[in-house]
């Protein structure tokens, strides 16, 4: 009988577990349509890159310093392989996740390039596996962990239990940020921070 009981209570307590993730997701994602549709980041704290940079935000937040350069040299080779190495780390300090390369602004490309005395300053194909490298290598130098299943868990139980107090979308997906922030980990893609929770299955 006693064992009968637990084997109750231990399926009670998972229905009530599936069922605060399943108002998490109702929460995080407005209702609109019929369909679920996410909170904008407008509203959240996601880092973004601003439209109109100005030149003392290139100069305080995209210069290199004379350590950044230094490794720079340790990982690429050549002045446009630096700079480009330079340009995905100095994006990534200010983001906390790595932009396309063909994403990022002219004006930053065109900054770090005048740094290094190079006038084209067009970021060419560089191959997939020299990004990845240069990924990797801008992990280690920051001490960042890539997102990962554990960084997925840690959110959505950071997530889950904030849900009993807060209410707003923004809210609980800023939450989401600062715990992966805090934990060292890179931030993935503005809609990954929702997703996660849009299908139960998952846990």
């Amino acid at each position: 009988m006693i064992h009968i009981f637990e084997c109750k209570i231990a399926i009670l307590k998972a229905i009530f577990l599936h069922i605060k993730k399943l108002q998490f997701y109702n929460t995080i994602y407005f209702n609109y349509g019929g369909k679920y549709k996410m909170a904008s980041i407008e509203r959240t704290a996601y880092p973004r890159l601003r439209i109109n940079i100005t030149q003392r935000e290139l100069k305080e937040k995209y210069t290199p310093t004379m350590d950044e350069t230094h490794f720079a040299h340790t990982v690429a080779r050549g002045k446009k392989s630096v700079a480009n190495y330079l340009t995905l780390l100095k994006c990534f300090q200010n983001l906390g996740y790595f932009l396309p390369i063909d994403e990022i602004p002219y004006i930053i490309v065109k900054h770090i390039n005048r740094v290094f005395g190079i006038e084209k300053n067009g970021i060419p194909n560089t191959r997939k596996n020299t990004i990845y490298n240069y990924y990797k290598s801008i992990r280690h130098y920051l001490n960042i962990k890539q997102y990962d299943e554990l960084a997925k868990k840690l959110l959505i139980d950071t997530v889950t239990k904030n849900s009993y107090t807060m209410d707003n979308p923004a809210d609980l997906i800023n939450s989401a940020i600062d715990i992966l922030v805090k934990n060292n980990y890179e931030l993935p893609a503005y809609s990954h921070l929702g997703l996660p929770c849009a299908n139960p299955r998952n846990f």
